[in-house]
């Protein structure tokens, strides 16, 4: 903790970044204003993919420092997730303190030599980031970032919907992309059951599709299928299916 603490503190001496709202954390930051600092980050951390934001994060969920903000997650939980979505997109300091925390099973990851060592050829550059996904272990399965944390935001929009699939994939965090009707608290938690019940979390698709969205979650959910049917057997839709129409009445 006292690693973590001081950088931190150092995070104040970095560079001017190209956002304001970075900036505008980093300087809240400074001066102590720790709620306003999570508020200037969330959004380059969390919908943009930023991976400068994500670590600085981290580092602050890490810490014990009052933010005072209604949290998606337990602290240190969503502190790792920040952490390991950082990681995942190359940033040194992130990929660093995964490569530590595997090796002592320390900030929440369990002790696992083999994801440590990854994570040193990633520092190293001789592997990507990517690679060291499926190695890593974690104490709550919860710390894990999601399939959409991976693909559905910020930084991956250049990605097919196979390649988009294969990422999650690797991730251990198979999913499946739904054309979403109007949504009620009680369909979605349907959906949740239902696909939850095979490990598989579900991402509402919207319900404006141009031609190359579709082509993506045609593509997204044909590579995923392929994965989950070979886990769960070439049924396993029918029987999730099922299950949410007898749900909801239909």
């Amino acid at each position: 903790m006292k690693i973590l603490c001081t950088a931190l503190l150092a995070l104040v001496t970095l560079p001017a970044l190209a956002k304001d709202n970075k900036q505008q954390g980093y300087a809240a930051l400074a001066a102590g204003r720790y709620a306003d600092a999570y508020s200037s980050w969330l959004v380059p951390a969390d919908y943009d993919g930023d991976a400068e934001a994500q670590e600085a994060m981290a580092l602050l969920l890490f810490s014990d420092k009052p933010i005072r903000h209604r949290l998606p997650a337990p602290r240190k939980v969503l502190a790792l997730q920040f952490l390991y979505r950082s990681a995942l997109n190359g940033y040194p300091g992130a990929v660093q303190r995964m490569a530590s925390g595997s090796e002592e099973g320390k900030l929440g990851l369990v002790k696992d030599m083999d994801a440590a060592a990854c994570w040193r050829r990633v520092q190293a550059g001789n592997t990507q980031p990517m690679a060291c996904a499926g190695l890593t272990r974690f104490k709550n399965k919860a710390g894990r970032a999601q399939c959409d944390q991976l693909v559905m935001r910020g930084g991956h929009a250049n990605l097919s919907g196979a390649e988009a699939a294969q990422r999650c994939l690797a991730n251990k965090t198979p999913a499946i992309l739904i054309p979403m009707p109007p949504p009620t608290s009680k369909y979605m938690m349907t959906l949740d059951k239902a696909y939850g019940r095979y490990g598989i979390e579900w991402m509402p698709a919207g319900d404006a599709f141009s031609e190359q969205s579709m082509h993506f979650m045609e593509s997204f959910n044909t590579a995923m299928a392929e994965n989950i049917q070979r886990r769960h057997g070439a049924d396993v839709f029918d029987k999730i299916h099922a299950e949410i129409q007898a749900a909801m009445g239909w």
